[in-house]
């Protein structure tokens, strides 16, 4: 025995070399010998070296290309190896080595020729390639030369070896090409410039290489091996996760596809066309979504595969057993005895029948075998053997795999780049909408937030399934062709039943997506509905209006449940099809198969054609969720289109639509930019100069219409530059600028800048040098302007007839009663109003502030909501902090001005929150800055202050321009222009001297509100001490607020007064000595924001529990025993079926035999029957039971689903209206209606639909590892193993899954809280330009929660191809151990190829196992965060003593006492309230004052128990508080809160939400407010709507209907926090008026900014840090000069 083999002239070369093939395959070892040996010594030997021990990740060219055709190279060597091992099996007389030796070398050296390139692009060393190349060039000669012997000695095509051989050269001389074109390239040997090839920049920064891997760890997902083994180790963060790729960043994505929705919108404008937006994505995306599609269509076409190898087995089985039994003749004998004429007998054949008929015996022969002895196997007998095909099986079956998810993973990450650009696409919308589409109620805020979250994701969702358009229909036609071949026309009558199942899951899907849309609508409902109790939750608590809002919500879920059920209805009609079609297509097909067709029923034609049905299942199946989803998306793009197309705010326009300005030039650094205009569908192309610096700080060329000179003078818009002063005009919609006063940098300070007045903003002290500056007359100027609050200009205007000039660097001050337009006025200025004719001039490049009526804060630190991103000046920032009077506060704080502040400020004071936003105003750079009534919600002190060191020192001095609305008319003697309004038009504007000669009855009406506010005063002027005079300030600072001086010239000193108990005069004066700003120490202490809890680990048995719980346990049991039955059902048909087949094959070859020996005999008359009708009512009758149970044991599941939903919904309603408030200051609203928004929605319906399709997956996978088990019993040996691997990867996985899924849903929350805090606060960020910082904010939120989605969807792609190369070596197992079974004859063929078929099915279900079973463990995430707010800590409403028995009038007296109280918000928080201890008389009146943040708001809530009574009792009418159930006592007071609420619904409802009250008693109530005339106007009088958040009426109107809620619930104690500050003086003291009657003989607090309105109180109580200094009646205060109070009063009056 010899490498040549044993037989004679092996070796000889005697008839030439070529000949002798021994010779030529050494020749073909050599080669790929020396390349072995040399890259093996580069391998071990270089690597070792120091110069190339780093990793590069470059890729060459055709690096792909080389990779596949390699990889396909070994698949060919290996089956070489096969076939030579088949070759020399044929040759019994000797061993031929030089048959497989050959392959198996080549082998190793093609694997090493991989590993070899690898490294030579991690070391980024191509010289290397050399080798490569001379390898490829030697092999290929000798390859060529061994196809030339097989020439040569005979062997012909029909023998696999030619094949082989050529084709190996065929893939040689591509990859020789491969690398000669690779060097023609780079060049990098030869040539004298070599190309090098450049290190991606972007590794290092992001765990996403995909790009950068080679391309088998691509197809593999191999190169997340090292991510998925960090993340088991150590649970991920999100900081752990870095940063994506720059293609996939928000920020890219959104550019790209802006650029190509605004192309489309201008082609659809100029041919007056619709947008399609399919269009647009499919722009953006296409490519890689062709690749995607390609892989599709290969991965479909060879699913078929598996089909056709189970017949093949099968018939290899059978010639096996038959073979095997022709050695026994004994075996499978057919013996026919009796008479021998017989004229005829029909003889019905069954497997349990037994025939004799005659006295001889039929002998099934052994087939001759007629095949001559050749040395290689033929292609037929290669193909034909069982085994060799169960290797085609698995090859197939794990190319499928590779194939659908590389597919999947390129559509997951093509659908979140479509989600994220969505989403940025809804946020920049959302930046420049108008607000007049919000409040006008035709998009709400929830709707906007809907876009971001839900159409988003149904975008996405219809990139999943884009392909199954035309893939589904392929596979289709395609498996019923096969069928036809295989079974005739029963097999097409069988698969109509699934073709006309498509038309049913049509009508099914789209009545499942009209259901899903009321769903959607009503679920949009009630989440709207949480929102407004959310974020009004502290009026409904004091108000004790749980009840009524939780029914009204339960209302809504009750409907929403109603309409879930019918959505339910239709999902359970789809998954009975899904279950149904293959199952009757199976059963038509086989039961008429034997009426119509001539030919028996076939084992391996009937288990083929199962398989095929098989295989139509599940795309069918998600050819309808692509239906569905395809509709659902259409929806959301129709939704989302109209939102992109919703009108815009008309804006300040400061960059003017027609681009066309007069540049002034500065000769630095010009760079030339094109101007694209588009004027009447005509496109005009111009070319503007721009300096070349960032334009938000320079404006050199588009902001300024400034000129420098060499003498850096001066020039006005009569100077030598006339054309600069040129400004556009907004008419209708769109405001220009006229006039200009701005500066051109000069290059050495380009973060200074000068505004209008030519005084610079970043340090108002020091004198402008270097810049040329242009006054200009008026910042702001309206013409013949009418504006309204609607969207329809023929609707009513707000204002009317509006001509007003704002001049430059001066106080404009804007008064008026409630509702006359003031903040109509300033937000017609802002462009935030619909302009129905006229225009506004605004200065251009103007830089705005603005500070508005309602405070709008930042969920941030208070040092960021003043910077407003602007850098930090610690000079700057200190003056400003004390011209705010910030600074106690700031020292109070946890951590100074590192504290966090609340969403919307909830804990700060309402005083606090003000002048926050004053400060942000002052540090800002703008010149102009405008503030609607900020005063209000200031103390009278702490007012005084800010007004005259704010506004008036750091804002007018510095000829800054500032328009100020107030009700506080003791300011208006400082205004240098003067604005009055009235009924929507400017009543009077000019100085206020002349105010008396031109509006008499105006000047009248002011002087009676004043001598009604001061006339309590008057009398007490004795008190006071004199003033000294000083007329050295340019404003009269001190006027006494009297009736005769209000209105005189005269002039007195203001004193820098300040309260003694706020200590500002020693901490103010000296701010430039000490910091107090200095807390960095505290910086933990400051978060008020819990970050939000993220469970880790493994969702725990408890949540389960809980669900299982909110199920109901009988009927989680119950629905499990239909599953099981149903399935059982089922498994038993497709045996019974097997059986049918077999028994059919049988009798048919028994009596295909019996005719041949009838035949030679000529004896018998007999004619033989098989009897189908058994087998085929058993069949039938397993099948319609099972289809029975089906269809019920959904419905029950679906049903038990909906009853955890309802009964979790309830629990985390009820639990939220009671937890304490603290709850809301740490959480944001977004965190909290996350809960009630996507959670609640993925236990409504994700949820049910994962839950079902995770226990059919199940129970299909234990069915066919117990029908293979049945078959084989070793085939759990070999299981085995592959199970405890199975169950290692999905731990391994499910350990980073879950980690990444919670980080996923906790990203979410900042997103949607961002979205919501732009939209709140939109006026303003457009005032200040901050757009462009938001949105750049908003994209890192959206990056954040990207990333996590990503990597889950990722390492689902990974975890799903380790599973399907698990299923097909199942597969694979299953064909091996079942052949081997059968061969040895302890099985039949028939259950081989169920065998098959059942694995098959596993290899696809268990992929959906694991993804299901992942799914559903991440949902369950949703059950574990609303179960934590179930649980959460409520409020205590339980005492140890009971509670007390209370009368039906109680409280009947009012008489209130605090007994040593003390309260804390936290038990970890200071006191913010000391040792309090006082009472107030029943029917007593009394006035609370103190500076902000002094406990006046706290001290009053604890009366309602809002905030923890940590020491002390509070009794009012001697009864306990903490023994008086908390709803009880909050019904029995009254409360006029700081902040005002209204609620969506009707004027009616946010009175009155009961019903109760008759319409008599609610008008009276309005009448009492002043209200009733502004509400009857309305069309509906009490049932007019009332938009989200009461934005159609203003701030003071909304305060008037609290005041109207008090008056209406008629206690004995009314507590007024702050009531008036939003309403003008005049209606203040009607207001006050009412109050001391229509309360008389009640208790009433009023905590007051207004000193005036608390002077004719029963007694004053004076609050300093927490603690009661004084408490007696206003005289007696008055009396000592050195009270806290006489001090107050005095700063009032300045």
């Amino acid at each position: 025995m010899s490498f040549c083999g044993s037989k004679n002239r092996a070796r000889s070369v005697a008839e030439g070399v070529v000949k002798n093939e021994c010779f030529v395959d050494v020749l073909n070892i050599v080669p790929h010998a020396i390349f072995v040996l040399v890259s093996l010594f580069i391998l071990i030997v270089w690597c070792k070296s120091k110069y190339y021990n780093a990793t590069s990740w470059v890729h060459f060219r055709g690096h792909n290309v080389r990779w596949f055709f390699s990889l396909v190279l070994i698949v060919i060597i290996v089956t070489e190896i096969a076939e030579g091992f088949m070759s020399d099996a044929r040759d019994p007389d000797t061993v031929n080595y030089h048959v497989f030796i050959p392959p198996i070398i080549a082998l190793v050296a093609t694997i090493l020729s991989l590993v070899f390139y690898h490294n030579i692009e991690q070391w980024n060393s191509p010289r290397f390639l050399l080798i490569i190349l001379a390898y490829w060039m030697s092999v290929l000669p000798i390859k060529i030369l061994k196809g030339v012997s097989l020439y040569k000695n005979g062997t012909s095509i029909v023998h696999v070896r030619v094949w082989l051989t050529w084709i190996d050269v065929a893939l040689y001389m591509i990859l020789l090409t491969v690398e000669i074109n690779l060097l023609r390239v780079q060049k990098y040997a030869f040539f004298k410039n070599p190309v090098p090839t450049k290190i991606p920049p972007e590794l290092g920064g992001s765990k996403f290489v995909f790009k950068h891997v080679n391309f088998l760890s691509k197809v593999t997902f191999w190169w997340l091996n090292g991510f998925l083994a960090d993340g088991y180790k150590t649970p991920y963060e999100q900081e752990h996760l870095g940063q994506l790729p720059k293609d996939i960043q928000t920020e890219s994505v959104y550019k790209r596809f802006k650029a190509v929705f605004e192309d489309e919108l201008e082609k659809c404008k100029r041919s007056g066309k619709k947008l399609n937006f399919h269009k647009v994505y499919l722009k953006v995306f296409w490519r890689n979504l062709c690749l995607a599609g390609i892989l599709r269509f290969f991965g479909d076409i060879v699913q078929f595969v598996g089909p056709w190898c189970i017949e093949l087995i099968i018939n290899y089985a059978y010639a096996q057993v038959k073979l095997r039994e022709s050695t026994n003749p004994t075996n499978g004998s057919l013996t026919y005895s009796g008479v021998s004429n017989v004229s005829q007998a029909v003889v019905v054949y069954n497997s349990s029948s037994a025939v004799s008929l005659g006295n001889f015996s039929v002998t099934m022969a052994t087939p001759q075998n007629t095949n001559l002895h050749t040395r290689y196997i033929s292609t037929g007998d290669f193909f034909s053997n069982g085994f060799v095909i169960a290797v085609v099986l698995l090859l197939t079956t794990t190319v499928q795999a590779a194939c659908h998810q590389f597919y999947g993973f390129i559509t997951i990450n093509e659908g979140a780049r479509f989600k994220v650009a969505v989403q940025a696409m809804v946020y920049n919308k959302g930046l420049h909408i108008s607000g007049l589409v919000i409040n006008s109620g035709k998009m709400t805020m929830g709707q906007i937030l809907n876009h971001m979250s839900q159409d988003a994701t149904n975008m996405m969702l219809l990139f999943f399934f884009i392909h199954y358009v035309w893939s589904v229909p392929l596979t289709v036609i395609i498996g019923l062709v096969l069928m036809y071949m295989k079974m005739g026309w029963t097999a097409l009558i069988g698969g109509s039943v699934v073709v006309m199942s498509g038309p049913l899951q049509y009508f099914v899907g789209k009545g499942m997506s009209n259901m899903q849309k009321k769903v959607m609508a009503q679920s949009d409902k009630r989440v709207k509905k949480c929102n407004e109790a959310i974020q009004g939750i502290k009026v409904i608590k004091l108000l004790a209006w749980e009840y009524f809002f939780r029914q009204d919500i339960e209302a809504s879920r009750k409907m929403e449940l109603k309409r879930l059920f019918a959505n339910c209805i239709f999902r359970i009609l789809f998954t009975f099809i899904l279950i149904a079609v293959p199952t009757i297509g199976t059963v038509v097909t086989f039961v008429l198969y034997p009426s119509l067709e001539e030919s028996p029923l076939n084992v391996g034609k009937a288990l083929s054609t199962l398989a095929l049905f098989n295989i139509l299942t599940i795309p069918m199946a998600l050819f309808t969720y692509f239906i569905t989803t395809f509709i659902t998306a259409r929806v959301s793009m129709k939704r989302l289109v109209n939102f992109l197309l919703a009108e815009e705010n008309e804006g300040l326009a400061d960059q003017p639509k027609t681009l066309t300005h007069s540049i002034g030039i500065d000769t630095e650094d010009i760079k030339m930019d094109t101007i694209v205009e588009y004027r009447n569908g005509t496109k005009k192309t111009s070319t503007s100069l721009q300096k070349d610096d960032d334009l938000s700080s320079s404006q050199s060329s588009l902001g300024s219409n400034l000129s420098r000179t060499p003498d850096h003078s001066r020039h006005n818009s009569k100077g030598s530059l006339p054309e600069m002063m040129e400004g556009s005009r907004r008419s209708s919609s769109q405001t220009a600028y006229t006039g200009a006063a701005l500066t051109v940098n000069d290059g050495k300070d380009s973060q200074r800048r000068r505004h209008t007045s030519g005084v610079s903003t970043e340090d108002e002290e020091e004198v402008a040098e270097n810049v040329t500056v242009m006054e200009a007359k008026n910042v702001f100027e309206i013409c013949d302007g009418e504006f309204s609050w609607h969207l329809n200009k023929e609707d009513e205007s707000a204002l009317k007839n509006i001509n007003v000039k704002i001049p430059v660097g001066k106080l404009t001050m804007i008064v008026g009663q409630v509702g006359a337009g003031k903040t109509s006025l300033v937000s017609a200025i802002l462009g935030e109003m619909t302009t129905i004719s006229g225009h506004v001039e605004i200065t251009k490049g103007v830089r705005i502030a603005f500070v508005p009526q309602k405070p709008w804060l930042l969920n941030a630190t208070l040092k960021d909501n003043i910077l407003f991103g602007e850098p930090y000046n610690h000079r700057r920032y200190t003056k400003v902090i004390h011209s705010c009077a910030l600074q106690p506060d700031i020292a109070t704080l946890p951590a100074g001005d590192q504290t966090e502040i609340g969403e919307k400020g909830i804990n700060l004071s309402g005083g606090q929150k003000q002048r926050i936003s004053i400060a942000r105003a002052l540090y800002s750079k703008a010149d102009t800055v405008i503030l609607d009534d900020p005063l209000s919600a200031l103390d009278a002190h702490v007012g005084k202050h800010v007004f005259e060191d704010a506004i008036v020192k750091c804002l007018v001095r510095r000829k800054r321009s500032v328009i100020l609305v107030t009700h506080q008319l003791q300011y208006i003697s400082h205004s240098n222009y003067l604005i009055a309004m009235k009924d929507g038009m400017v009543q009077y504007q000019g100085k206020l001297s002349e105010v008396k000669k031109q509006e008499p009855e105006l000047y009248e009406s002011w002087r009676k509100a004043l001598r009604e506010a001061k006339a309590s005063e008057s009398s007490r002027d004795h008190h006071e001490e004199p003033r000294s005079p000083d007329r050295s300030s340019p404003f009269d600072y001190s006027r006494q607020i009297s009736t005769q001086s209000i209105l005189s010239g005269g002039s007195q000193l203001f004193s820098r007064q300040m309260s003694e108990m706020s200590n500002m005069e020693e901490e103010c004066l000296d701010f430039s000595e000490k910091d107090p700003l200095k807390q960095d120490d505290k910086k933990i202490d400051g978060e008020l924001v819990k970050k939000e809890h993220k469970e880790v680990g493994a969702v725990s048995l408890r949540v389960y529990g809980q669900y299982v719980a909110a199920c109901g346990g009988l009927f989680i049991c119950f629905m499990m025993m239909l599953q099981v039955g149903y399935h059982v059902l089922l498994a038993w048909s497709n045996i019974v079926l097997s059986q049918w087949a077999e028994d059919s094959t049988e009798f048919q070859t028994k009596l295909s035999n019996l005719s041949n020996v009838g035949s030679a005999n000529e004896t018998s008359n007999v004619t033989l029957k098989f009897d189908n009708d058994i087998y085929m009512h058993k069949y039938l009758l397993l099948n319609i039971v099972g289809l029975l149970g089906a269809f019920i044991a959904n419905l029950v599941l679906y049903l038990t689903t909906l009853r955890a939903s309802k009964n979790l919904h309830f629990r985390l309603l009820d639990t939220i209206l009671h937890v304490p408030i603290r709850f809301f200051d740490t959480n944001p609203s977004g965190r909290i209606m996350n809960r009630f928004s996507a959670d609640v929605a993925g236990i409504d319906q994700r949820l049910p639909f994962i839950l079902e399709s995770f226990i059919r997956c199940v129970m299909v996978t234990v069915s066919a590892l117990a029908v293979n088990a049945i078959g084989t019993p070793y085939f759990l040996i070999a299981v085995l193993p592959l199970t405890i691997l199975y169950y290692c990867l999905q731990f391994f996985f499910r350990a980073t899954a879950r980690e990444l899924q919670r980080i996923e849903s906790v990203t979410k929350s900042p997103v949607f809280s961002h979205l919501s805090e732009t939209l709140s606060g939109l006026q303003t960020i457009r005032a200040f330009r901050a757009e462009k910082r938001f949105k750049k904010r908003a994209f890192t939120l959206i990056d954040n929660n990207n990333i996590p989605y990503i990597f889950v969807m990722s390492i689902n792609r990974w975890l799903g191809i380790r599973l399907d190369y698990i299923g097909s070596l199942l597969v694979f197992i299953s064909a091996v151990s079942s052949l081997a079974t059968c061969l040895a004859g302890h099985t039949t063929p028939a259950y081989v190829g169920l065998s098959l078929t059942y694995a098959l099915q596993v290899s696809i279900y268990l992929n959906w196992i694991v993804r299901n079973a992942a799914e559903m463990e991440l949902t369950m995430n949703s059950v574990e965060r609303v179960d934590e707010f179930i649980h959460l800590k409520r409020e205590v409403n339980t005492h140890h003593k009971g509670h007390h028995e209370l009368e039906k009038d109680w409280p009947n007296h009012g008489k209130i006492e605090f007994k040593n109280v003390s309260l804390k918000y936290d038990t970890h928080l200071d006191k913010v309230l000391n040792d309090a201890c006082f009472t107030i008389n029943p029917g007593e009146k009394v006035g609370i004052c103190g500076r902000t943040g002094s406990g006046k708001s706290s001290l009053t809530l604890s009366l309602f128990r809002m905030i923890d009574i940590c020491e002390g009792e509070i009794y009012i009418d001697e009864k306990d508080t903490k023994r008086v159930p908390l709803e009880e006592l909050r019904s029995k007071l009254a409360i006029i809160p700081q902040d005002p609420v209204l609620f969506t619904g009707t004027v009616r409802y946010n009175l009155d939400p009961q019903g109760e009250i008759p319409d008599e008693k609610l008008w009276a109530a309005l009448e009492t407010v002043q209200l009733k005339e502004s509400i009857a106007e309305l069309p509906d009088k009490l049932d007019a709507n009332v938009s989200e958040g009461g934005e159609n009426f203003s701030v003071g109107q909304k305060q008037l209907f609290c005041l109207a809620r008090a008056f209406l619930r008629d206690n004995k104690v009314l507590v007024l926090d702050e009531a008036t500050a939003s309403i003008d003086l005049e209606t203040d003291n009607k207001l006050q008026r009412v109050i001391s009657t229509a309360f008389g003989g009640k208790t009433v607090i009023t905590i007051a900014h207004r000193i005036s309105t608390i002077l004719k109180y029963d007694r004053v109580m004076v609050l300093e840090k927490g603690t009661v200094k004084e408490f007696d009646s206003p005289q007696s205060l008055l009396r000592d000069s050195n009270s806290i109070f006489t001090s107050l009063v005095h700063s009032s009056k300045k």
